[in-house]
């Protein structure tokens, strides 16, 4: 709101006049002072209607353009504020905010506004990039090539980092859509450390960032855990001998056996599924590696982790509550922060049912992420789809009709080619690599 202060007479004509022609809503009287206030209103809205992500105009009187002390919601969702001024408000419909009134608050007080009424966009299947011919050309996502892509990390600033396993690279998309290798020399394989441009892999599978904005790898023929600092553009070998084997360990002795997922908890402890070990391995921010689950031997057998047995474990994430989820076969499973594995998807046979978590069937689950519902998407790589389970034990399809392809659209048309590795990132956005592309799933909003 405006105001402003006058002193004067009490009992003054010209002064009463003078308010009168101005038409000032409110006052307060300290004596001989008058404080008059115009109060905050909101004349209209343009558009009127839209989609999440929709510049709304505000339109009104004496707006508080201090960014800090005021707040726009429409259906009471925040949105964001791109631009303010005494008598216009530019912001954005919130993803999901849905028919309702807007209202601007400011410092407390609420002014309410028109309806606006939310159109929702549908859920659909898109293409990133697809390499019709395997290759290894850096350039605009148009031009560029890939190998065989496994799996795909997200920095803070929105840029993409795939495992090129196929071309033993890694391989980035920036916010322009701009593909680099940022590391890996094309036709070697290797296991040299050094700085990006020496540096050699031989079949890298699953990737994270690191707290500290590093990459971290598995290096599936090398057997063995490569972190990649960018900021120093170097790479070293922080756990494994390159001899296959399970030894624990601190990681210059330590031994794996085709190491393939990877996962990282909040403390910063990496998770390592050894894949032909049948274990979890744990490497402390020390380098410090021992067995986290499993016996050596594989199975499905759950109960304790240093009884329970695991067999084919690939994707890995934690959950918000510490548990551990990983796919193992046709089973989704966790091992708590007690260190308790449980079944909680899946019969373990070979099928392609949805429904709930103890009669669902899967074919040969590979990556797994947890969008911020805590719906747990997995890559069904037998049944060509994508899947979820809910946090109420339901298990659907997301997208996927089980056919082999490279169909866009809704997901129920949706056709994937070999899907290998999911990420959920920001605005539950889903990437999923497959053999020679990477789609995007855009959840309904």
């Amino acid at each position: 709101m405006v105001s402003f202060t006058l002193i004067f007479k009490k009992n003054s004509i010209c002064t009463i006049l003078f308010l009168m022609i101005l038409g000032i809503t409110g006052c307060t009287k300290d004596g001989d002072n008058l404080t008059f206030t115009t109060n905050t209103a909101i004349e209209n809205i343009s558009p009127e209607s839209g989609p999440g992500d929709t510049e709304v105009t505000i339109t009104g009187i004496a707006f508080e353009t201090n960014e800090n002390a005021i707040s726009v919601f429409f259906n009471d969702v925040e949105a964001v504020i791109n631009s303010i001024t005494e008598t216009e408000i530019k912001a954005i419909v919130p993803r999901g905010a849905q028919t309702g009134i807007v209202k601007v608050v400011t410092q407390g007080e609420e002014t309410l506004g028109p309806e606006f009424t939310y159109i929702i966009t549908p859920a659909q299947v898109s293409t990133l990039i697809r390499s019709e011919v395997s290759g290894d050309v850096d350039g605009p996502v148009a031009e560029a090539s890939f190998s065989s892509l496994w799996n795909i990390a997200e920095d803070n600033e929105g840029a993409i980092y795939i495992t090129d396993y196929g071309n033993n690279k890694i391989r980035k998309i920036d916010i322009n859509n701009i593909v680099s290798t940022v590391t890996g020399m094309t036709g070697v394989t290797g296991s040299v450390d050094g700085t990006l441009a020496e540096a050699t892999f031989s079949n890298p599978r699953s990737m994270i960032i690191d707290p500290d904005g590093n990459l971290v790898l598995v290096d599936f023929n090398n057997n063995n855990v490569r972190k990649i600092d960018l900021i120093n553009q170097t790479v070293e070998t922080i756990a494994g001998t390159g001899e296959f084997g399970l030894v624990n360990g601190i990681g210059s002795i330590a031994q794996f056996s085709s190491p393939i997922g990877l996962a990282i908890d909040s403390s910063g402890n990496l998770y390592v599924s050894d894949f032909s070990a049948a274990t979890i391995r744990k490497i402390t921010p020390d380098n410090v590696v021992s067995t986290f689950v499993g016996t050596g031997e594989a199975g499905f057998v759950d109960g304790p982790a240093d009884v329970a047995q695991i067999g084919f474990v690939t994707g890995m994430e934690f959950d918000n509550d510490g548990n551990l989820i990983f796919g193992d076969g046709n089973r989704i499973r966790q091992v708590t922060p007690e260190r308790v594995v449980s079944t909680i998807a899946g019969t373990g046979v070979d099928g392609d049912v949805d429904g709930e978590s103890d009669v669902a069937q899967f074919d040969g689950l590979l990556d797994l992420d947890i969008d911020s519902e805590g719906n747990i998407i997995v890559v069904d790589f037998g049944n060509k789809k994508i899947r979820q389970l809910s946090p109420e034990g339901i298990v659907s399809t997301l997208a996927g009709t089980g056919e082999i392809g490279f169909m866009d659209g809704v997901p129920t048309i949706a056709t994937f080619n070999n899907p290998r590795g999911l990420l959920v990132g920001e605005n539950d956005i889903i990437y999923i690599s497959t053999d020679d592309s990477i789609r995007i799933i855009t959840p309904e909003f």
